[in-house]
């Protein structure tokens, strides 16, 4: 059996017909293409965004060592000035007791 070429005008598609659908095809291959740039872009501010977060975490968590840090310094030095005012009487005390010597 041989094929013979059937037009497609004997199917009542016109040539035209099929340039449109051939462009209507690119044009889905365009948009997807733009679809798949769009969704790269996203997908890459996505990670920039996470990362942002996981940075502004950490920095976060550095803000409270400093301040603990800060607090305990605080701490030590209201504790040296009141051993500090603690011996200072007893040290005017033995210096006067010094000079009656």
């Amino acid at each position: 059996m041989s094929t013979l070429p059937v037009s497609c005008c004997a199917y009542g598609i016109s040539p035209g017909a099929r340039l449109e659908r051939n462009g209507a095809a690119e044009q889905g291959t365009e948009r997807a293409e733009r679809l798949h740039d769009s969704l790269a872009a996203v997908t890459a501010l996505l990670v920039q965004l996470q990362q942002v977060a996981a940075a502004a975490e950490e920095q976060s968590a550095l803000a409270e060592i400093i301040s603990e840090s800060v607090t305990r310094v605080r701490r030590i030095r209201e504790q040296s000035a009141t051993a500090s005012e603690q011996t200072a009487a007893p040290s005017a005390e033995l210096a006067r007791l010094g000079v009656e010597l």
